[in-house]
């Protein structure tokens, strides 16, 4: 019974560091991918913050639209340009060239 016991404990141990030695080469391919794109995003003269926090935000995106009840609405950036100035009171009230115009 007692060598029972221990063989589990033994079982239950390795496990554990096996999912935890998983944790840390996923984390060190991530770091290594970051350095890499950003490396190569830099060369090209662009901001590689942009190009990751972009990614961030498409993951984020994924995670919400997979939970249940919930939907999401694309609109292009004027209109939310516009739902937000007249969130903090702007009022919109003409189109210059197709533009709205904001007071």
């Amino acid at each position: 019974m007692i060598k029972e016991a221990e063989g589990e404990a033994q079982e239950l141990l390795s496990r554990a560091e096996g999912q935890s030695q998983a944790i840390i080469n996923a984390a060190t391919a991530e770091a290594r991918a970051v350095k890499e794109i950003a490396r190569s995003i830099s060369a090209s003269g662009e901001n590689p913050a942009k190009y990751l926090l972009a990614m961030k935000y498409l993951e984020a995106l994924k995670r919400i639209i997979k939970e249940p009840n919930t939907s999401v609405r694309c609109m292009p950036d004027t209109a939310a340009a516009v739902l937000g100035a007249k969130s903090i009171g702007v009022s919109v009230t003409q189109q210059v060239g197709g533009a709205s115009k904001l007071r």
